[in-house]
């Protein structure tokens, strides 16, 4: 908008369009340039996105790294540690030690298959050490490989690394947790039914009987 001087002294303003201006356009890009190089910035464009750049490449492996970082893993460690280890796993092994060899490893009737109660303490035990092996399988295929890096799409495809997006959390936890006591726990073998029989410990040897179960 300019002056413009009349006759009589006042001031009649007069207005100019910005489509008609010589240096700026409506969308913001000099008028100066060709069509053909407006094109080509917006290919060039398209094709940045694309093709990533080396930077952007390795961006993509960082995030896999804010949950395997070796701190974090370690917070993770001394957090299981502070918790589930001090008060769950070690008193069921303390329990279980006290009735195998201070109380005569006494049998009630009411549980199945007439294994001994020490038996059944260490079996809690044994299945709180596969439930946190399902919490770990967990965090690194779902939390880092299925969340955070292009391994599980490369690999695996969209659709299986979108079900297992879906499935974190307890969904996951609870079918890797059977997995994990059809692998540790299922059958008549002796690990199956003692992990550590070979230490010839009696409490975890055949003469803490199972029942059978």
């Amino acid at each position: 908008m300019t002056p413009d001087s009349m006759g009589d002294g006042s001031i009649q303003y007069q207005n100019y369009h910005d489509e008609e201006s010589p240096l700026v356009s409506h969308t913001g890009t000099p008028s100066g340039l060709s069509s053909q190089q407006k094109r080509s910035g917006a290919i060039a464009d398209c094709l940045s996105c694309l093709i990533p750049s080396r930077s952007s490449r390795k961006q993509t492996y960082f995030p896999v790294m804010d949950v395997l970082n070796p701190k974090i893993v370690l917070g993770h460690t001394i957090r299981f540690l502070r918790t589930t280890f001090l008060f769950a796993m070690f008193p069921c092994f303390l329990i279980a030690t006290i009735l195998f060899y201070y109380c005569g490893n006494p049998e009630l009737p009411f549980l199945p298959n007439g294994a001994s109660l020490s038996w059944w303490f260490l079996f809690i035990l044994r299945q709180l050490v596969t439930l946190q092996l399902a919490w770990a399988t967990e965090y690194v295929l779902v939390e880092a490989v299925a969340c955070r890096s292009p391994f599980a799409i490369k690999f695996l495809g969209p659709l299986v690394t979108l079900f297992a997006m879906q499935a974190k959390g307890w969904p996951f936890i609870i079918s890797s947790w059977a997995a994990w006591d059809l692998i540790l726990l299922h059958g008549e073998n002796a690990f199956a039914q003692h992990w550590l029989y070979f230490l010839d410990i009696p409490m975890m040897s055949a003469a803490n009987g199972d029942g059978g179960f």
